[in-house]
């Protein structure tokens, strides 16, 4: 449990993962130039077990090019990845597919939240769709009906928390530095192991 936030049922994260890890992209293009960003063993160093009950559930964003890592932060937090829980769609104003360039493959379209989990928290509704169409607006901002999905998911009295927040969110803690301007290590702390060893190289 964590000293001053204690434990919640939900975690919900859209961690801002570096693209400078991802070889064929052009840093021109990088979205560390959009905001702050943090590399693989940054995010794996965030002490979010201290946030999680005994049973509690993950919801994790991943970039398509960083997969392999979003598993990695996901097993460091102390989940157990199970599925993909939305596949959203992007769409623009006109009702049309919203294409970001494919510097890999294909254009991109969707993005993709993991679902893992702690323990064995409970599922309170087995209707929940997975597939989220809705239009793409400022850079990185997920659709708000995610809320109410996880919501229907894990039920109304469930604590739930919000790492990497941009906006708060009614009946949701909520922490990011477009909320309060604090650096997310200061404010859950890093894994013992990282703090006794000093800081990470950025």
């Amino acid at each position: 449990m964590h000293p001053e936030l204690g434990e919640f049922d939900v975690i919900y994260s859209d961690a801002p993962w570096s693209y400078a890890e991802v070889p064929y992209f052009k840093k021109s293009l990088a979205v560390q130039y959009q905001y702050p960003t943090l590399k693989t063993p940054e995010l794996m160093s965030l002490d979010v077990n201290s946030l999680a009950a005994k049973n509690c559930w993950c919801f994790m964003w991943v970039v398509s090019a960083q997969l392999i890592q979003g598993l990695q932060v996901m097993e460091s937090w102390g989940f157990k990845y199970r599925t993909i829980a939305f596949a959203w769609a992007k769409k623009t104003k006109n009702g049309k597919n919203a294409k970001t360039y494919g510097r890999c493959c294909t254009m991109q379209s969707v993005e993709i939240c993991l679902v893992g989990k702690k323990g064995a928290p409970p599922r309170f509704a087995e209707n929940v769709e997975q597939i989220i169409e809705a239009v793409r607006t400022t850079h990185s901002t997920k659709p708000t009906e995610v809320y109410g999905r996880i919501e229907q998911i894990v039920g109304p009295d469930a604590r739930k928390v919000e790492l990497f927040a941009r906006q708060s969110q009614p009946g949701w803690t909520s922490i990011g530095n477009d909320i309060d301007g604090k650096d997310i290590r200061e404010i859950i702390g890093m894994k013992q192991k990282e703090v006794n060893n000093g800081p990470i190289e950025v």
